[in-house]
Protein backbone atom coordinates (compact mmCIF):
# COMPACT_ATOMS: atom_id res chain seq x y z
CA UNK A 1 0.00 0.00 0.00
CA UNK A 2 1.09 3.69 -0.88
CA UNK A 3 1.00 6.74 1.17
CA UNK A 4 -1.53 8.36 -1.09
CA UNK A 5 -3.89 4.67 -0.65
CA UNK A 6 -3.76 4.76 3.02
CA UNK A 7 -4.66 8.29 2.98
CA UNK A 8 -7.32 7.87 0.58
CA UNK A 9 -8.35 4.95 2.99
CA UNK A 10 -8.28 6.80 5.93
CA UNK A 11 -9.74 9.55 4.82
CA UNK A 12 -12.75 7.69 3.05
CA UNK A 13 -13.85 5.89 6.87
CA UNK A 14 -13.30 8.73 8.27
CA UNK A 15 -15.82 11.18 6.01
CA UNK A 16 -19.24 11.67 7.87
CA UNK A 17 -18.60 10.08 10.97
CA UNK A 18 -16.14 13.30 12.24
CA UNK A 19 -16.29 17.20 11.22
CA UNK A 20 -14.42 17.79 8.11
CA UNK A 21 -11.77 19.94 10.43
CA UNK A 22 -10.74 16.70 12.47
CA UNK A 23 -10.68 14.86 9.38
CA UNK A 24 -8.07 17.07 7.27
CA UNK A 25 -5.85 17.66 10.99
CA UNK A 26 -5.66 13.80 11.12
CA UNK A 27 -4.76 13.51 7.52
CA UNK A 28 -2.22 16.55 7.51
CA UNK A 29 -0.62 14.42 11.01
CA UNK A 30 -0.27 11.23 9.09
CA UNK A 31 1.01 12.80 5.85
CA UNK A 32 3.70 14.45 8.10
CA UNK A 33 4.37 10.79 9.91
CA UNK A 34 5.59 8.98 6.52
CA UNK A 35 7.44 12.45 5.65
CA UNK A 36 9.09 12.12 8.69
CA UNK A 37 9.55 8.29 9.25
CA UNK A 38 12.85 7.81 7.07
CA UNK A 39 11.26 4.81 6.07
CA UNK A 40 9.44 3.53 2.58
CA UNK A 41 6.00 3.94 2.36
CA UNK A 42 5.30 0.49 2.22
CA UNK A 43 6.93 -0.11 5.73
CA UNK A 44 5.51 2.91 7.09
CA UNK A 45 2.15 1.21 5.93
CA UNK A 46 3.18 -1.81 8.00
CA UNK A 47 4.10 -0.23 10.99
CA UNK A 48 0.77 2.02 11.18
CA UNK A 49 -1.59 -0.83 10.37
CA UNK A 50 -5.21 -0.80 8.48
CA UNK A 51 -6.24 2.68 7.96
CA UNK A 52 -9.46 1.45 8.74
CA UNK A 53 -8.69 0.35 12.28
CA UNK A 54 -6.93 3.48 12.32
CA UNK A 55 -10.39 5.33 11.96
CA UNK A 56 -12.31 3.70 14.01
CA UNK A 57 -9.90 4.08 16.53
CA UNK A 58 -10.51 8.13 16.09
CA UNK A 59 -13.90 7.68 15.46
CA UNK A 60 -14.57 5.83 18.71
CA UNK A 61 -11.98 8.75 20.87
CA UNK A 62 -14.18 11.41 19.09
CA UNK A 63 -16.93 9.77 20.46
CA UNK A 64 -15.92 9.46 23.70
CA UNK A 65 -14.05 13.00 24.07
CA UNK A 66 -17.96 14.28 22.83
CA UNK A 67 -19.39 12.26 25.43
CA UNK A 68 -23.52 12.98 25.20
CA UNK A 69 -23.01 15.40 22.28
CA UNK A 70 -21.10 12.87 20.09
CA UNK A 71 -24.77 12.30 18.08
CA UNK A 72 -25.06 15.79 17.37
CA UNK A 73 -21.63 16.30 16.25
CA UNK A 74 -21.84 12.92 14.00
CA UNK A 75 -24.60 14.00 12.66
CA UNK A 76 -23.59 17.73 12.05
CA UNK A 77 -20.32 15.66 10.23
CA UNK A 78 -22.52 13.69 7.82
CA UNK A 79 -24.52 16.33 6.59
CA UNK A 80 -21.07 18.37 6.36
CA UNK A 81 -20.01 15.33 4.18
CA UNK A 82 -22.94 15.01 2.14
CA UNK A 83 -22.86 18.62 1.22
CA UNK A 84 -19.34 18.76 0.21
CA UNK A 85 -19.90 15.36 -1.93
CA UNK A 86 -22.43 17.28 -3.61
CA UNK A 87 -20.17 20.51 -3.77
CA UNK A 88 -23.10 22.44 -2.25
CA UNK A 89 -22.50 25.63 -0.30
CA UNK A 90 -25.46 26.52 1.78
CA UNK A 91 -24.33 30.29 1.99
CA UNK A 92 -23.68 30.28 -1.96
CA UNK A 93 -26.26 32.18 -4.04
CA UNK A 94 -26.48 31.31 -7.76
CA UNK A 95 -24.31 33.92 -8.35
CA UNK A 96 -21.84 32.60 -6.29
CA UNK A 97 -21.81 35.38 -3.68
CA UNK A 98 -21.10 33.49 -0.41
CA UNK A 99 -23.26 35.50 1.85
CA UNK A 100 -25.96 34.65 3.86
CA UNK A 101 -29.30 34.80 2.17
CA UNK A 102 -31.64 37.15 3.52
CA UNK A 103 -34.14 34.76 3.86
CA UNK A 104 -31.42 33.14 6.62
CA UNK A 105 -31.18 36.50 8.06
CA UNK A 106 -35.14 37.16 8.65
CA UNK A 107 -34.72 33.47 9.82
CA UNK A 108 -32.38 34.40 12.63
CA UNK A 109 -33.73 38.27 13.37
CA UNK A 110 -37.35 36.38 13.69
CA UNK A 111 -35.23 33.76 15.92
CA UNK A 112 -33.82 36.41 17.87
CA UNK A 113 -37.48 38.66 18.35
CA UNK A 114 -39.13 35.36 19.22
CA UNK A 115 -36.35 34.94 22.13
CA UNK A 116 -36.69 38.51 23.13
CA UNK A 117 -40.35 38.53 22.85
CA UNK A 118 -40.71 34.97 25.79
CA UNK A 119 -37.74 36.90 27.45
CA UNK A 120 -39.96 39.59 27.53
CA UNK A 121 -43.06 38.12 28.84
CA UNK A 122 -41.29 36.10 32.09
CA UNK A 123 -39.85 39.44 33.09
CA UNK A 124 -43.61 40.68 33.17
CA UNK A 125 -44.85 37.40 34.63
CA UNK A 126 -41.89 37.46 37.39
CA UNK A 127 -42.54 40.77 37.96
CA UNK A 128 -46.13 40.91 38.29
CA UNK A 129 -46.40 37.84 40.24
CA UNK A 130 -43.51 40.05 42.46
CA UNK A 131 -46.39 42.83 43.04
CA UNK A 132 -49.37 41.01 43.51
CA UNK A 133 -48.61 38.10 45.49
CA UNK A 134 -44.67 38.57 47.28
CA UNK A 135 -45.17 42.40 48.13
CA UNK A 136 -49.11 42.22 49.73
CA UNK A 137 -47.65 39.10 51.73
CA UNK A 138 -44.53 41.26 53.06
CA UNK A 139 -46.81 43.92 54.07
CA UNK A 140 -48.84 41.93 55.92
CA UNK A 141 -46.30 40.35 57.53
CA UNK A 142 -45.01 43.80 58.34
CA UNK A 143 -48.82 44.96 59.47
CA UNK A 144 -48.70 41.77 62.17
CA UNK A 145 -45.29 42.18 62.90
CA UNK A 146 -45.99 46.03 63.87
CA UNK A 147 -49.09 44.92 65.46
CA UNK A 148 -47.77 42.44 67.94
CA UNK A 149 -44.69 44.43 69.03
CA UNK A 150 -47.70 47.26 69.96
CA UNK A 151 -49.59 45.14 72.03
CA UNK A 152 -46.31 43.68 73.79
CA UNK A 153 -45.91 47.07 74.54
CA UNK A 154 -49.04 47.77 76.51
Amino acid sequence: MTKHEFLSELRSALEGNIPVQDIEENIRFYDSYFQESGKSERETCEELGDPRLIARTLIDSFTAAKGPMADFYKEQARNEYSRESRGDNPYQDAAGDSGVKWYDKLFHYVMLLSIAVIVGAVLIFVLKFTITVVIPVIVIVLIVKFLLDLFRRY
